[in-house]
């Protein structure tokens, strides 16, 4: 069903949202820009039925995972029927397994949402011999990271603790009348003219090399999922090494993935987008709720050559 002319109860989108959908919604969905979450969790000893409740749960509580765009640049929430892919592989041999994984991997981490049509998710479980595979797939329009930890810290509540949660009658779209009401009639000319006089003398994004990785299927992918997690340790000798660039640890993480970028870019003029995320304190439930609070910075940069790295990095810092 086609919900993009809606007439129901609607509210306006985020600027980033806004961004978003402008980006991608030509309805062919040729344009290969999506921002979207991808995770696995091995489950043991799995309840069907209570984690299908869970689930249910956050979905009435967190309405931005129903959330769709409509035409006219607003949104609107439709609770679509809630749907788990169960998937039972007990019976397949190890190699068939694998491949099974692999296939499904592949096509759900791949899979282009649309803003426009429901759900924006996908849940998958798949019942092996030892654990159940719990695969999350979401569509990050409408939400931001900091929303996907609490999207899964209230699914496992829902799940592990036999006390009920607090409601909370706060949501994302009260936020947003809240930003708009107090944004209203402020308009910071000065800010104005200067993103204008920034536009002609920012540099492109990095044009990198592309490894093409072709699968079974005679299939193109250039996508994968990498994970790094630094130990405490790591973290030290990182805060360390920033100390003594006279910087802080995330200007260093900053300058090492510029020198990366640097390194595979065909130049050393590139700008590059810095998410941050900032609730504004409006309702102490803000930190409760699922929604789309992020924003960009762009760093235009023209790093120097034949300088030394902290040279590098105090450009940067600055």
């Amino acid at each position: 069903m086609d919900y993009r002319s809606d007439s129901r109860d609607t509210f306006p989108m985020s600027d980033m949202q806004t961004a978003y959908w402008m980006s991608i919604t030509d309805y062919t969905q040729t344009n290969n820009s999506r921002i979207q979450y991808y995770c696995e969790y091995n489950l043991t000893e799995l309840n069907l039925e209570k984690f299908k409740q869970s689930w249910d749960k956050v979905l009435e509580r967190h309405d931005m995972l129903s959330a769709v765009a409509l035409n006219n640049g607003q949104q609107t929430i439709i609770k679509y029927p809630k749907e788990i892919h169960y998937i039972d592989i007990r019976d397949l041999k190890k190699d068939e397994k694998i491949n099974y994984y692999i296939s499904l991997r592949n096509e759900v981490s791949h899979k282009k949402f649309n803003c426009c049509e429901g759900p924006q998710y996908n849940i998958y479980l798949i019942e092996d011999d030892e654990f159940t595979k719990f695969i999350l797939h979401l569509n990050m329009w409408a939400i931001d990271a900091y929303s996907v930890n609490i999207i899964l810290s209230d699914l496992a509540r829902f799940y592990f603790s036999e006390e009920n949660m607090a409601n909370i009658s706060y949501n994302y779209k009260s936020y947003l009348q809240d930003f708009y009401s107090k944004k209203e009639g402020v308009v910071d000319n000065e800010i104005l003219d200067y993103w204008y006089s920034r536009l002609g003398h920012t540099s492109f994004p990095p044009n990198l090399p592309i490894k093409t990785i072709q699968n079974n299927k005679g299939q193109i992918n250039n996508f994968s999922q990498l994970e790094k997690k630094l130990s405490n340790k790591d973290v030290d000798i990182l805060k360390k090494r920033a100390r003594e660039l006279n910087t802080n640890i995330d200007i260093l993480l900053l300058s090492i993935f510029c020198e990366v970028i640097n390194y595979w870019n065909d130049s050393n003029k590139f700008c590059i987008n810095i998410p941050t995320f900032s609730r504004p304190f409006y309702n102490k439930e803000i930190n409760d709720i699922a929604g789309e609070f992020s924003s960009y910075l762009i760093l235009n940069l023209d790093l120097p050559t034949g300088t030394a790295f902290k040279d590098r990095v105090n450009y940067i810092h600055k």
